[in-house]
């Protein structure tokens, strides 16, 4: 799930660049799509995800995708809490950018090292995006903390 008009996840694309050309590269969305724009945040596993670092903004791409179900139909509170970890900020920082709360509040929790860091997490929808290990512990401490429990839209992102 998400609260964005538009999902936000990872995606595949064939740079038209010497040396990524031929060769489909993951990326996540990192803003929301514009007309003729994307900007995207590629984690550099191998040689050909190094290599994308040095492309130069403007380089066109095929792209294939997004993939993932995060979309605003699924919400169903005023206020979101969009909890990432690792590689999977980058589509919550999209989130971030497009989410229209109205009178509600939007908060994205990267890391929080204390259980009072969130004190109103049982008001808000939760988002998760993060690996399976990450988003377990989530659903976990949502459990405990929260009275009722709350229960987190999640989408795994794992390579």
């Amino acid at each position: 799930m998400s609260c964005a008009s538009k999902p936000a996840s990872s995606s595949v694309g064939d740079f038209f660049a010497p040396g990524v050309w031929r060769t489909a590269h993951p990326f996540s969305l990192s803003a929301p799509p514009g007309d003729d724009l994307l900007r995207i945040t590629v984690k550099a596993l191998d040689d050909g995800s190094h290599t994308l670092h040095s492309l130069r903004p403007g380089t066109r791409v095929l792209a294939e995708g997004p993939y993932g179900a995060m979309t605003h139909r699924k919400r169903t509170r005023e206020s979101v809490l969009l909890i990432a970890g690792g590689v999977g900020i980058t589509p919550m920082r999209a989130l971030f950018e497009e989410i229209d709360v109205g009178d509600g509040s939007l908060t994205l929790l990267y890391r929080a090292s204390r259980d009072d860091d969130v004190p109103d997490v049982a008001a808000r929808d939760v988002c998760v995006c993060a690996s399976r290990g990450l988003s377990r512990a989530v659903r976990s401490a949502l459990k405990d903390a929260v009275h009722p429990p709350a229960r987190p839209h999640e989408q795994v992102f794992a390579l």
